[in-house]
């Protein structure tokens, strides 16, 4: 257990614990009510999990309830009352107001539970009065690895139908039902509006692969603790012993990451992220979140590395980025003619002068991309930013580029952040979407279009 679970635990500020079912047999009450007043004494904010990924301060801990036991509300709810904290509960909705869970397990067999039977629609509204969110756990509890995307998506419109009747509220979260996750299916969570799902570490067994992409940087795939009676141990032990679990981990993550990316990049990477764009964030005052991810830290999961390694297979003449930050991407594109464009003017002054690489920089957003004095464009950049655009600006803003540009490919994304965009229905009309890339770390997808001939 403390193999799966410290190094979660330790290194990140954003928690998510796991229960089931609540009682004083197995010590399962007690142990919430131990977990909620020590992580209250360690500094960490308890949330929700829809608030606790906007959730800006350091520390922040989200419990969640799988399957919707009657034993929630009859012994949970009072536990958070008294510390005035608020829950998700993932909801099987076949089984609500029913005396057994009717759950389909992966032979398809109905798994009868009837010692603590499924919640009632009169309690969940009264939960969800108190603060309660309510997440999405499948119709039938289905796994998502044994079912077709027509099957699942079945199963999603039924049960955020069931919960959206009930609550009043659609859902945004998700958990995959016995932790089975099939990656190929996480687009149809973000069809249907779903912008975050969990996942604890003890499901996916020995799928390292599986296992490393779990991070607070992937929304769908956002990692969990399952709590067990050994947590009282973690929840007790004193904050010098946490400092050496964290520094021997941290160390063995570093170092993993170094052999992978190669020791030069990975040594020019943490020296552009702790020193060099620190220094140059003080003397430019560009925004600061323009440090954290240095190129040469990219590995197969970063969306820098896998749009420069898309485009330099291309025999591109003219390349635009708009929204190009530091100029970390577009200074690595191979073309004649390469234009970086932002909207922060301290970015574009600190890559003007340190990022050329025969880049021309201008401070500017879409108009200014009609100002540089050219008709054709190879490839238009966009990413890492059109999330923060309302749909009706971004396709008045993209129709203006098109109706006045030739532009060959478009590169952006699509991600389930501020504003979630359909891109096939943005410039659908113009453009067919020839790749798509989804493995990436923060869930986004990359998408490359080609204009219609």
């Amino acid at each position: 257990m403390f193999g799966q679970t410290f190094a979660d635990i330790i290194l990140e500020k954003k928690l998510i614990f796991c229960f089931h079912k609540v009682s004083e047999e197995d010590g399962s009450l007690h142990l919430l009510e131990y977990a909620i007043t020590r992580l209250l004494k360690l500094g960490y904010k308890i949330l929700p999990l829809d608030e606790a990924m906007d959730y800006k301060d350091s520390k922040v801990a989200v419990l969640t309830f799988d399957d919707g036991y009657q034993s929630f509300y009859r012994k949970a709810y009072g536990v958070l009352k008294k510390y005035s904290i608020r829950a998700t509960v993932f909801l099987i909705t076949d089984s609500i107001d029913k005396n057994t869970f009717s759950a389909l397990g992966s032979d398809t067999v109905p798994t009868i539970i009837d010692l603590d039977p499924p919640l009632a629609t009169t309690q969940i509204k009264e939960l969800k009065e108190y603060g309660i969110e309510f997440g999405d756990h499948m119709h039938t509890h289905r796994r998502t690895t044994e079912i077709t995307n027509d099957e699942m998506r079945k199963e999603l419109a039924l049960s955020i139908k069931r919960i959206e009747e009930i609550t009043s509220e659609r859902p945004v979260s998700f958990c995959y039902p016995e932790g089975f996750v099939d990656e190929g299916k996480i687009s149809l969570l973000k069809e249907f509006g779903l912008k975050y799902a969990v996942v604890s570490y003890s499901s996916t067994g020995g799928d390292s692969k599986l296992r490393n992409k779990l991070g607070w940087e992937n929304n769908y795939l956002l990692p969990r603790i399952g709590v067990l009676k050994g947590w009282k141990f973690y929840l007790a032990i004193s904050k010098a012993q946490k400092f050496v679990f964290k520094f021997w981990l941290t160390s063995v993550n570093r170092f993993r990451k170094l052999f992978k990316i190669g020791i030069y990049n990975a040594l020019t990477g943490l020296y552009k992220r702790y020193i060099y764009y620190k220094i140059m964030q003080k003397i430019f005052k560009f925004a600061p979140w323009h440090v954290g991810n240095p190129y040469e830290l990219s590995d197969e999961r970063d969306y820098k590395k896998r749009i420069v390694e898309e485009l330099n297979q291309l025999n591109l003449d003219t390349v635009v980025e708009l929204g190009c930050g530091l100029g970390e991407i577009i200074k690595r594109i191979k073309a004649t003619r390469k234009y970086g464009i932002d909207i922060d003017d301290k970015a574009i002054a600190f890559a003007a002068r340190h990022n050329t690489k025969g880049v021309i920089f201008k401070n500017g957003s879409f108009r200014d991309v009609l100002t540089l004095g050219i008709k054709k464009i190879d490839c238009l950049i966009m990413v890492n930013w059109t999330f923060s655009i309302e749909p009706e600006i971004l396709k008045k803003e993209m129709d203006n580029l098109i109706g006045n540009l030739d532009i060959t490919y478009i590169v952006t994304e699509s991600i389930a952040y501020e504003c979630y965009h359909n891109w096939d229905e943005l410039i659908g009309g113009h453009y067919q979407c020839i790749k798509t890339i989804s493995d990436l770390r923060r869930g986004e997808i990359l998408k490359f279009y080609k204009k219609i001939s």
